[in-house]
């Protein structure tokens, strides 16, 4: 069963700051927001195996939890943001 999930998005990267996709999992909510920004997306994420998974600076959160699995079951409501680490100096 899909359901509703609002993912946050990085704004300067995506050009918006939220989209709502309809996913049953984590991966599924990938696989929806790389159809959508084909290019961006590779900023973010890389194919291992059959796996999409976040670059080693970007956290990913599930209702404001960080989330480590790879493939996390997601239900209706749920939210799921991505956060970039930025360092400078």
């Amino acid at each position: 069963m899909k359901n509703k999930i609002t993912i946050t998005l990085p704004e300067r990267i995506f050009g918006c700051s939220t989209m709502v996709v309809t996913a049953s999992s984590t991966q599924s909510a990938y696989q929806e927001l790389i159809a959508n920004f084909p290019k961006q997306h590779t900023d973010l994420f890389v194919r291992e195996n059959e796996l999409i998974v976040p670059k080693s600076y970007v956290t990913i959160f599930v209702n404001n939890e960080i989330c480590y699995l790879l493939d996390m079951p997601l239900k209706d409501g749920d939210s799921l943001s991505l956060s970039l680490a930025i360092a400078g100096g």
